[in-house]
């Protein structure tokens, strides 16, 4: 398949956010454990703040893209994010309070959150039903290859200048602005610019399709990917005594196999259904946290990366693409925004559920990934019939607009 010049630029900013962005959450959650000594539970809190806030924010900010449009929003939301992330880099490298690095954390997971219902609004304005599995899993694919270098950039700093990487988000956001200033179009079509000026939240809550959707991804992330949360590394730190660079390569190779793998998942898919595709992906996610559970052996975790790395490229796409199909042409900001805010709302437990969890099944693991993985199950059976229905065409929801002066 071949990818347009936006989409293109899309994967590489989003592999220079996935550089310079995402360890950055792993070392902080080590930083505050670590170095500022905080329990399990005062970390738990810390990463459950900004998700909480979001959720509101993400509604209307998908709205605002679809009023001030798309490329105006991105610019504002990456200029943002320069000044958040060098917030957070003094706040680290010179020990200021935990008050302020709480609010630069609240503002970077905002603004990124912000970046990406405008960034998915775009994807889907510029294609088609059929192309669009394909084009998240590009964004997807760079993501994670930016993420696999970052990773093990970072286990290198952190063994020789730790507060290095906390700059280079604040670099990598200037990149990704100038790059989408130069580069990306306005998407956004006459049909929004005509509705713009009408909009009640209350009827898009109303859509069904929207409101289940947005519940049951979120609820499934929660629970399959803890990985992703401070849970994974202060459980490996602290229970297996695995150290930094040796977690980072871990989280290295889960980057890898997804950028050798997330297309061969894609057909896979196609073949068996996008929904018997996402319940299988939710059961190879539980049957990682078995292996988690029983091991701290480097070779057989690394192993138990490929598997899990596997459920996730079989459920994280479709995520994007089911909202995306259920989206009104003219609402897709909106859609998206809706979407964002249930998964706030939802996702904002995630990090606090796995270190909560950590803390109160302290000495009683079993029970801790036994739960987790039971969450697993229970939602790969529920989802498939699910999933029909929200394959099943129907017609568009939409808010009456006004008649044109």
């Amino acid at each position: 398949m071949r990818f347009n010049r936006t989409i293109k630029v899309f994967a590489l900013t989003g592999a220079v956010g996935g550089f310079s962005q995402y360890p950055v959450w792993i070392l902080l959650a080590l930083y505050l454990s670590l170095s500022r000594h905080l329990s399990d539970y005062d970390i738990a809190l810390i990463f459950l703040a900004p998700s909480a806030i979001l959720s509101p924010v993400s509604f209307f900010g998908g709205r605002l893209v679809d009023r001030i449009g798309r490329r105006p929003f991105l610019r504002a939301a990456l200029l943002g994010s320069i000044v958040a992330y060098a917030v957070l880099f003094v706040a680290v490298t010179v020990s200021l309070s935990l008050g302020v690095i709480l609010v630069a954390m609240i503002l970077t997971t905002i603004l990124g959150s912000l970046q990406n219902v405008a960034i998915n609004a775009v994807v889907t304005d510029i294609s088609t039903e059929e192309q669009r599995l394909d084009f998240y899993s590009l964004l997807r694919v760079a993501g994670n290859t930016g993420t696999g270098v970052g990773l093990v950039f970072a286990g290198v700093s952190a063994a020789l200048w730790p507060g290095l990487f906390f700059l280079l988000p604040a670099i990598g956001s200037a990149i990704s602005a100038l790059l989408i200033w130069s580069w990306v179009p306005e998407t956004r079509s006459s049909e929004t610019s005509r509705s713009e000026g009408h909009w009640d939240w209350v009827h898009t809550l109303q859509d069904r399709k929207l409101v289940l959707a947005s519940l049951l991804l979120p609820l499934s992330f929660v629970v399959a990917n803890q990985w992703e949360t401070p849970m994974m590394p202060i459980y490996l730190t602290e229970h297996f005594g695995i150290a930094i660079y040796f977690l980072t390569l871990l989280y290295a190779i889960n980057t890898m196999t997804v950028v050798a793998t997330q297309f061969l998942a894609n057909r896979a898919s196609e073949r068996i259904g996008a929904g018997v595709a996402f319940s299988l992906g939710l059961t190879l996610y539980a049957a990682s946290d078995i292996v988690f559970w029983l091991t701290g052996n480097l070779l057989v975790l690394a192993a138990n990366i490929v598997l899990l790395t596997t459920g996730e490229n079989l459920t994280s796409p479709y995520s994007f693409v089911i909202i995306s199909k259920i989206a009104p042409s003219d609402r897709r900001g909106e859609y998206f925004g809706a979407s964002q805010f249930f998964q706030g709302v939802i996702g904002a437990f995630s990090p606090f559920i796995g270190t909560f969890m950590l803390g109160y099944f302290a000495g009683q693991l079993y029970w801790m990934w036994g739960i987790l993985a039971g969450a697993c199950l229970t939602l790969a059976i529920v989802f498939i019939p699910v999933s029909r229905w929200f394959e099943r065409p129907r017609a568009a929801v939409s808010v009456p607009s006004a008649p044109l002066p």
